[in-house]
């Protein structure tokens, strides 16, 4: 699914006036019903190392849009993320020490509207393309409920070689939180045997949730061949299931990729 910007703000305007995506603080026994549920609105965007629009505009576009939490990707170096957190209205980030391919500001990031824990970075050597690659996690609460967050950037990977199957088979098994969101620049379509890994591994694109057509759509700015690679996933453990998903056509490209965005809805146990 593609969207215009017009069109994405307006169903997402629609989806924060009715289930309240801004609202935070801690569960109680009392504020716990049966069949509680929690959205967070999750974006992903490689920012092409902020060549293509300032920090203050893609702070405005995300602004805009209200995410719980943002994954980023070829970000500049310095207080660059700082300041797109600043303008979006996302007080807290993380950014990681490791560069994609050593080049310059190629690091990965998460921005977040309440604060980030348990902060790592895990560095990714495998595969015959560019190395390294690396991802960033971070844990962070929505509605008093726990996520675990990453943000990465990967080469294109094929079966068993590359940092897609890396990351599954290293970074993954560590992980132990209830529900998970990865993001980022994958270089794979979701049909391409490198990311069958991560799809094995337990976790649902939220295309899958949502009509996509994957012939059709593009995450990247420029016209070409290539389809979806920047991506949101979940954890299937989680039963969470995406509500909305889609990839953001604006009127002005803020990088040589699109933004991608998912309403992702969790059931939460009581106590």
């Amino acid at each position: 699914m593609t969207w215009n910007m017009q069109c994405v703000l307006a169903v997402l305007w629609v989806s924060i006036s009715s289930d309240g995506v801004l609202a935070t603080g801690t569960i109680t026994d009392q504020e716990c019903p049966q069949g509680r549920t929690v959205n967070v609105r999750v974006v992903s965007f490689n920012v092409q190392q902020g060549k293509v629009a300032t920090a203050q505009e893609i702070g405005m576009m995300l602004r805009r849009i209200q995410p719980d939490v943002v994954g980023l990707s070829e970000v500049p170096e310095g207080d660059w993320v700082q300041k797109v957190g600043t303008v979006a209205g996302l007080t807290y980030s993380y950014v990681g020490s490791i560069s994609s391919a050593h080049h310059k500001d190629k690091y990965k990031a998460i921005i977040s509207r309440s604060p980030l824990s348990d902060r790592q970075e895990f560095e990714l050597l495998s595969g015959d393309s560019w190395k390294p690659a690396s991802a960033v996690k971070a844990i962070t609460r929505v509605k008093g409920v726990e996520f675990s967050i990453y943000s990465l950037h990967i080469a294109r990977s094929k079966g068993k070689n590359g940092q897609a199957y890396e990351f599954t088979s290293r970074v993954l098994p560590l992980e132990n939180g209830p529900r998970v969101i990865l993001t980022g620049d994958f270089n794979n379509e979701v049909k391409q045997s490198g990311l069958k890994n991560i799809i094995k591994a337990g976790f649902q694109p939220v295309w899958f949730d949502v009509d996509t057509n994957f012939r059709k759509v593009s995450s990247v700015a420029k016209k070409s061949k290539i389809g979806i690679i920047d991506h949101i996933f979940y954890n299937k453990k989680s039963n969470a299931k995406a509500l909305i998903a889609g990839v953001i056509n604006l009127p002005e490209p803020l990088s040589d990729h699109k933004p991608v965005v998912a309403d992702i809805q969790f059931p939460v146990l009581c106590p």
